[in-house]
């Protein structure tokens, strides 16, 4: 390092109040405007110490000039070793009471070291704030920037110390060093440096040296000139360490934990860190990937749980929404990333071979996670069917239970299951690999925790079989493991059981066409036994790694299917348990499946050789599939709807049109259909009120007729008649005279 100047003038000079310290960068368009506004402070007595950074354009060349003009102006040279670093080495050079630093390219407001510097001996602070203002170099406009200083959270009595700000400390404030004056005495004795990295380097030093303060006071006005839309700052290479910030604050944790001081900062610490994360994330546009990955991975790491982000409780944190946002965008980084890895490659390896012996004429499907408590009376269920001719391939999709050896130890007593192995991949996964594995001549797909009917199998078959279908479908019931789930979920009562006839309908789209009509369009694979030809020549492969994968099956295999039946028979048994994929909805990976299968759906229509009639029902399928996908999502967790910013590119924005930003609000719908029930309620109350009035005029026009019978058969009335009868006979001889 080449110090240019006079350095004797410099440890001479007693007298010198502020002493600023500027890293400068390649600023030629920009350094005069700074060191102006530095040399015209109304404050005189100051050292104005310009480290160059290694500048490849005219900018020493500026300085040189500005340090013949007026000896305040001192020259330090270095390498490049970027702004820290330079600071660090101006500070060492430093001989003011007090020290502040400046950018290059940005400018102090005339009074501003004056008003720093008097509050700062007003009340003896450490260390004194300041408010700030976004300059736009484009228009050269300036605009509110509180954010650099949050008085209203601080507190109103100067000076106060960390212990006094209710742990929001670092929530008022910004981590730019250009916003502080710091007392000299107080620097050098903590012995805190800013950090040598290309980008975040001040926070770990604002940060701690902040955060120990026993004497902190502020100036309540906009003083700093921070310039914006230009490319030649300090951190304009960002994209080429994005993992610096996240190092500073690894560094200040454990530095404000060493010196017992977390404790009383913790909220604003946490907040500050949050808010960083999510800008940094932020500031990468969707181009940028790599740098958008390399951050997301780096939130996984066991360092970044470290800092405990998350354990605390909603009202420990001053902005929840952006706690959802960053710990929605981790979760669903790794859920993805799973995700695009099922999709590549499912390992699957076979634990138990199969027999020869048998020739099976149905292969029973049976994906398996964490069953340990249902699979073996499913599996009995389907090995004492009448049809002995079956092969059960059972699937074991990475279970964390003994899932895994309840399978085997049936398998060991009956040659005709088989067991396979893969990581956690999903049902939609595991019926593919079973599906490979399959030699029956019909596939049956059945859920580890349902039930079937004993003589399912055989009639399935043989109907099947005589007719040649593709597809037959039949029906089902439920039954609740608890009285609480019967109450909570009563939508499941009688759902599997159809009502109409379909005994004409012969081919799969009538068929759509028809049950939807009558609101008995049923996506459950276990109402359905399929023929494994017409599976394999058709790909109705599950989508793998999404829930909700049945909506997508059932569409294609009813859309393709050229001869299909139904037979009113219930053989499924639906076992509508706690604690099951499909009754815990409060999870966004019900719906992006819903919205993932919605799209594919539509995708598989475009190919479909439908009539407009068949094509307004198929819509409503599809259309009912994106409706829910809204539902599920308008029901979730304020974190758990963050997690679809885990999504990239046209997904992304798919999802949030169609899904977070779509102007079909199901609530709004819902209330509507309640408003509606209501009014037809009341409708049917006025209805019932009417026929009551009518019942009680009727039967008082019975009582007047029977009166008027008995008033009829009295002496009196009779005596009356014949009295009457000559007038009568007079009055009609008049009226044809007068004609």
């Amino acid at each position: 390092m080449e110090y240019k100047g006079n350095m004797g003038e410099i440890n001479m000079d007693c007298n010198v109040k502020v002493s600023v310290v500027m890293p400068v960068y390649n600023v030629e368009n920009y350094i005069e405007e700074c060191l102006d506004s530095l040399i015209n402070q109304t404050l005189k007595e100051i050292e104005i110490i310009c480290v160059d950074d290694g500048s490849t354009d005219g900018t020493l060349k500026l300085l040189y000039k500005y340090e013949e003009a007026d000896s305040r102006v001192k020259i330090i040279q270095q390498q490049n070793q970027y702004a820290g670093v330079a600071r660090n080495n101006g500070m060492k050079h430093a001989v003011g009471e007090y020290i502040i630093f400046l950018d290059s390219d940005d400018f102090f407001e005339k009074t501003m070291l004056e008003k720093m510097y008097n509050e700062a001996k007003r009340t003896e602070a450490d260390l004194v704030l300041c408010g700030g203002q976004v300059f736009d170099d484009a228009t050269k406009e300036t605009k509110p920037a509180p954010w650099f200083l949050k008085t209203k959270i601080l507190p109103k009595e100067l000076p106060f110390s960390y212990r006094d700000t209710d742990g929001q400390l670092l929530n008022a404030i910004s981590p730019a060093p250009w916003t502080k004056m710091f007392k000299k005495e107080f620097v050098d004795k903590s012995g805190i440096q800013f950090q040598p990295f290309q980008n975040s380097n001040d926070v770990y030093f604002i940060f701690v040296m902040v955060c120990t303060s026993e004497r902190i006071s502020y100036v309540d006005e906009a003083l700093v000139n921070y310039r914006r839309g230009m490319s030649t700052n300090l951190q304009s290479k960002k994209h080429n360490a994005p993992l610096c910030f996240l190092e500073a604050y690894y560094s200040a944790h454990k530095a404000l934990v060493e010196k017992n001081v977390y404790d009383y900062i913790k909220k604003g610490f946490r907040s500050a860190v949050i808010s960083g994360c999510l800008y940094n994330y932020d500031s990468y546009n969707y181009s940028d990937v790599a740098s958008r990955q390399k951050l997301l991975e780096a939130f996984q790491e066991d360092k970044f749980s470290e800092l405990q982000l998350f354990s605390g409780e909603k009202e420990e944190y001053i902005d929840w929404n952006k706690v959802c946002r960053l710990k929605g965008l981790i979760e669903g980084f790794g859920w993805k990333k799973n995700l695009e890895e099922i999709r590549k490659n499912v390992e699957t390896r076979c634990v138990k071979e199969r027999s020869a012996d048998i020739v099976p004429k149905v292969s029973v499907i049976i994906p398996c996670y964490n069953v340990e408590n249902y699979v073996e009376d499913c599996l009995e269920s389907i090995l004492n069917q009448t049809l002995h001719e079956i092969e059960v391939i059972c699937v074991n999709d990475g279970s964390i239970d003994s899932t895994e050896e309840v399978l085997l130890k049936i398998a060991q007593n009956d040659s005709r299951v088989a067991v396979y192995t893969q990581k956690n991949a999903g049902q939609g996964a595991a019926r593919n690999q079973a599906v490979k594995n399959a030699t029956g001549q019909y596939l049956y797909f059945m859920d580890s925790d349902d039930l079937l009917e004993k003589e399912a199998l055989k009639e399935l078959y043989s109907l099947s079989d005589e007719k040649g279908l593709d597809v037959l479908y039949f029906d089902g019931t439920t039954f609740y493991e608890s009285e609480e789930l019967e109450i909570t979920k009563p939508e499941y009562k009688g759902y599997y059981q159809r009502k109409f006839d379909y005994s004409g309908v012969e081919n799969g789209i009538s068929m759509m066409v028809e049950m939807k009509k009558n609101a008995e369009y049923r996506q459950s694979p276990c109402l359905q036994f399929i023929r494994r030809e017409y599976f394999v020549e058709k790909e109705l492969w599950y989508l793998p790694g999404v829930w909700h994968e049945d909506n997508s099956f059932t569409f294609k295999t009813m859309l393709m299917a050229e001869k299909v039946a139904h037979i009113p028979a219930v053989y499924f048994k639906r076992r509508v348990r706690a604690n099951s994929v499909m009754t815990s909805d409060k999870k966004f990976i019900h719906s992006y499946g819903l919205f993932y299968n919605y799209f594919n759906m539509l995708n598989t229509v475009q190919n479909a050789k439908i009539s407009i009639e068949q094509e307004t029902v198929i819509m409503k399928v599809i259309e009912g599939v994106l409706n829910e996908a809204r539902k599920k999502y308008r029901m979730l967790e304020d974190e758990e709807k963050y997690k679809y910013q885990c999504l990239e590119g046209i997904e992304k924005s798919l999802f949030y049109n169609w899904i977070v930003y779509s102007k079909y609000d199901v609530d709004e719908h819902v209330k509507n259909e309640k408003i509606l029930k209501e009014k037809i309620k009341k409708l049917v109350e006025e209805q019932k009120k009417a026929k009551t009035k009518i019942n009680k005029l009727t039967k008082g026009q019975k009582k007047a007729k029977a009166e008027l019978k008995q008033i009829k058969r009295s002496r009196s009335y009779k005596l009356a008649v014949i009295i009457r009868k000559p007038f009568i006979w007079i009055k009609n001889i008049k009226k044809k005279w007068k004609k």
